[in-house]
């Protein structure tokens, strides 16, 4: 079912013939599949459509809003490290507290996209925002584009700022790449928040399917990124909103972003991630939406804490901000309470 292409969105309307077909496909691929996190969930649906018809190319007509617009009246201060393989990893920092709440972007992001966590969090805590190597204002010059290089440049500021103890927070691919950090950071990591990137610990993909969901963006990076990204939304999102988003991840270097969704999909979707989560002595809180189902009993098992934001998307830390810091103000607290009782 993996692997047939994209639609035009005429053809999902509801009703349709080959709507109905999609979405029958669609329930096909999470019973095969397993639960699937929102992004993941959109991705498998456009891959299996692609080929039909072409999406139509909308064009953005305004310019998109500086990344820390809304970041409010915190302070920042803007640094530089070098990651081990030489890359310069651009971070901004914001207030004083431990521990210090370190934020991962996902694929084809930024920092910006913490911008409305930064103000309410930085008032008790550290806060620092990265920009991963060939993403935001980073480096390109990277041979290897994978959660573990990744992981090595959050360990880079981590180290460079001297940070004693972290919780790391990362959103989509930023999970599995916190997750790399969070191995090489033995006695520092008071906890670890994934944010809409780990539906289930018991679904496993193999190689031949990884690939035929990453196939299509090689073919057509940019219409089927836009694609994927717009079916990330709910339709009550603002449309100014999701174009921002569109806009931007469609126009990440596919040099980068497709060897990243292909690490990313690995890390997530392979046998090791529950190893990985099994072995770390940290706790683990998952965050999601509701978009898509959440096997919160196989996250459970494995030990992780799992809190569901209703009514939402994939970038819910952007749409519904408020929920969202206080869900994650919650397990900041429940964090520093089990620090402070060891």
């Amino acid at each position: 079912m993996i692997g047939q292409g994209l639609t035009g969105r005429n053809s999902l309307a509801p009703g349709s013939d080959k709507g109905l077909r999609r979405r029958e496909e669609m329930d096909h691929m999470n019973k095969t599949h397993g639960w699937l996190t929102p992004c993941l969930a959109v991705l498998l649906f456009l891959v299996a459509c692609v080929g039909e018809e072409q999406l139509e190319r909308d064009v953005a007509t305004d310019p998109l809003p500086e990344a820390h617009a809304e970041a409010g009246s915190a302070e920042s201060q803007a640094g530089v490290v070098i990651a081990p393989d030489d890359v310069p990893i651009h971070y901004s920092t914001y207030g004083a507290g431990a521990p210090a709440l370190v934020f991962v972007h996902g694929i084809s992001c930024d920092q910006g996209y913490w911008r409305k966590q930064v103000e309410q969090f930085s008032r008790d805590f550290q806060v620092v925002t990265i920009d991963l190597a060939g993403h935001g204002k980073s480096g390109l010059g990277r041979s290897e584009w994978s959660m573990e290089a990744y992981g090595d440049d959050v360990v880079a500021v981590v180290a460079g700022l001297d940070l004693q103890r972290v919780v790391l927070i990362g959103h989509s691919m930023g999970s599995p790449v916190v997750l790399e950090a969070a191995r090489q950071l033995t006695g520092r990591v008071g906890g670890i928040v994934s944010v809409d990137a780990l539906g289930s610990l018991d679904t496993w993909w193999t190689p031949e399917e990884i690939e035929q969901v990453v196939s299509p963006f090689r073919d057509d990076f940019v219409e089927v990124t836009r694609g994927w990204v717009r079916g990330m939304f709910t339709e009550g999102s603002d449309p100014a909103f999701v174009e921002e988003i569109v806009t931007r991840m469609s126009s990440a270097p596919p040099e980068v972003a497709l060897p990243s969704l292909e690490s990313a999909l690995t890390k997530m979707y392979g046998r090791e991630v529950s190893t990985a989560l099994e072995g770390l002595n940290a706790p683990v809180f998952v965050i999601n939406a509701d978009f898509a189902p959440t096997d919160v009993e196989s996250l459970e098992r494995h030990g992780a804490e799992v809190h569901i934001i209703p009514e939402t998307g994939h970038f819910f830390m952007l749409e519904k901000a408020a929920v969202f810091n206080s869900v994650l103000s919650d397990v900041v607290q429940q964090l520093l309470e089990s620090d402070q009782s060891n």
